[in-house]
């Protein structure tokens, strides 16, 4: 046996990715996320290259200011959402889990206790996830692209590349509101820059001076015509976003149509708004926390009794988390071939 110290989210059994040491958190793509930078970036770029010297002289230090300041924080917001915790649920067997039914011959003849709770005078059945191994509570579903079950779930972005949900919807709708800011500051700027070459033309025809002002400043046509089709996108979005925010609801939760009378979660317009937005969120996992582990030596393998090598030290059994059934996915994800693995393998 070999002892090996190390932290939950080295061995934890999703397709999300971990970065500085298990603080930073993302889904499975990454293609999402950097071409969303490169589209910010982009129209600001051709902005300060082309119009903003103009502006700066012909109009005021304090428009290009606007645009200096509003483009670090979109960034920012872009990163926060992508690359924070969304809510995702920690993974265990629920005490009330009948795991094999009496006279049971196989370990995947069991059968699930179902659960009910009420919400606002409404019963809500509780959903139970065999990848997860637990009860699902209202509004938390399990992200396929993730591999996790994530509390108050709103939507996989791969514009983001992570999910959206509890934590990190405030930051998607910073995102949503600062790109849609910034795409209507940046389609004003490019149309006023255009308007001030256009005066310049002088006493000649409207026509011959729209065509003067394109050909000096092609870069502006450019920018007019892409924030144009940005701004109308974006902003449909957020303003979708906000409504749901206002009302108490996610994406997830519209689609779907559970069929319930009214939102049993509304607490009110303005209540449900600073939930969103101000409500602070502890994390569910402690990503960082230390598990000290045994892994199977070579002997052992040649045994065949890896299964009863890899024991963690100091594991309790029924609390979270449970570190047997987490390190066994975790070693055999490395050895063998997972393509007939199932939770039923771990106990």
């Amino acid at each position: 046996m070999s002892d090996r110290a190390l932290r939950l989210w080295q061995i934890w059994p999703s397709k999300s990715k971990f970065f500085l040491d298990g603080r930073l958190i993302t889904g499975p793509e990454r293609g999402g996320f950097w071409g969303t930078n490169v589209l910010i970036l982009f129209p600001a770029l051709l902005f300060f290259f082309t119009e903003a010297a103009l502006l700066w002289v012909r109009v005021s230090p304090w428009l290009v200011a606007i645009g200096i300041y509003s483009l670090p924080f979109n960034l920012v917001v872009l990163f926060l959402v992508g690359h924070t915790d969304p809510g995702i649920v920690p993974r265990r067997r629920p005490a009330d889990f009948d795991y094999r039914r009496p006279g049971a011959s196989s370990a995947t003849d069991r059968v699930e206790v179902k659960r009910n709770i009420v919400i606002d005078g409404q019963t809500l059945a509780l959903k139970y996830c065999a990848t997860c191994e637990v009860f699902r509570l209202p509004r938390t579903a399990h992200c396929v692209t993730c591999d996790n079950c994530v509390e108050h779930f709103d939507h996989h972005c791969p514009w983001v590349g992570n999910c959206v949900a509890r934590r990190n919807y405030r930051y998607f709708l910073w995102f949503l509101t600062a790109t849609t800011f910034n795409t209507g500051y940046l389609f004003v700027t490019a149309a006023w820059s255009l308007y001030l070459v256009y005066l310049e033309a002088g006493d000649v025809l409207p026509r011959d001076a729209l065509m003067f002002a394109v050909a000096g400043m092609p870069g502006s046509v450019l920018l007019l015509l892409y924030t144009f089709f940005i701004v109308w996108t974006v902003g449909g979005l957020m303003c979708y976003h906000w409504y749901l925010a206002l009302i108490g609801q996610t994406t997830n939760q519209q689609i779907k149509r559970t069929g319930l009378i009214g939102n049993p979660f509304s607490r009110g317009l303005l209540t449900n708004c600073a939930y969103q937005c101000c409500f602070p969120w502890t994390p569910l996992i402690s990503w960082r926390s230390a598990v000290s582990v045994s892994l199977p030596a070579a002997a052992d393998l040649e045994r065949g009794d890896e299964r009863d090598a890899l024991v963690p030290e100091g594991d309790e059994g029924d609390s979270w988390p449970t570190a047997r059934a987490v390190l066994w996915v975790w070693w055999s994800r490395r050895h063998m071939d997972l393509q007939n693995f199932g939770p039923w393998h771990i106990f």
